[in-house]
């Protein structure tokens, strides 16, 4: 399950879900197959704020008759169902959608979670390659992916990208586990950028160069 939200800021706390796509994708075939797919704006029943519309194109003006996310929460959640989650920094999509499926009554998924821009992470470290602030836009790009329709973050479009930056990860690893950002401590060396090994061998020289 590939999926992306946009939100009216980033505290799930205190912001809400203004849209919301899911795509069910089967990557175990020669082909990339996409099954179904889900794509809702909701009314998030605050102002969205005019800095959070310019990132997605969603104004208050466009959610005012539509129905708030609590309609379509089982809806979501059987959609769903127990599939591993793939999202582009998919821990900020799964801790707003959890924080309005509890709102609505609904029990918070608790499906395995794949971050995308971790497994992006982790191929170009190793291939020494490493891309400081890699935005969902750098990935593309770096996977091959023409040029975005607009500079407006669509979830529909965001969850597109990242299904096709996903089947470029799986391409590699072949394995979804081998980036599973539920198990980030195994990992995170990996993730590194060179310096900071160059800067903590210098600093275990240099100490034991003063002990001496």
């Amino acid at each position: 399950m590939v999926f992306d939200v946009e939100t009216t800021g980033l505290d799930p706390r205190k912001d809400r879900i203004v849209s919301i796509a899911a795509v069910m994708v089967d990557f175990s075939g020669p082909a990339t197959k996409q099954l179904r797919r889900i794509y809702h704006v909701v009314n998030p029943g605050i102002p969205i704020p005019q800095d959070a519309s310019r990132i997605h194109g969603i104004y208050n003006r466009h959610v005012k008759r539509n129905s708030p996310f609590k309609e379509f929460a089982k809806e979501i959640v059987e959609f769903f169902g127990d599939s591993p989650i793939i999202g582009y920094n998919v821990n900020f999509d799964v801790g707003f959608l959890n924080a309005e499926l509890m709102r609505a009554g609904e029990k918070p998924v608790t499906n395995p979670k794949y971050c995308a821009m971790y497994g992006m992470h982790r191929i170009l470290n190793k291939i020494g390659n490493p891309v400081e602030g890699l935005n969902i836009e750098k990935a593309a790009k770096i996977v091959g992916l023409r040029a975005r329709s607009s500079e407006i973050h669509n979830a529909d479009e965001d969850v597109n990208t990242t299904i096709f930056i996903a089947e470029w990860i799986w391409n590699y690893h072949n394995d979804f586990d081998l980036w599973c950002w539920k198990k980030p401590s195994k990992y995170f060396l990996e993730t590194l950028p060179n310096w900071v090994y160059i800067v903590a061998v210098a600093v275990v020289i240099s100490f034991f160069v003063w002990l001496l």
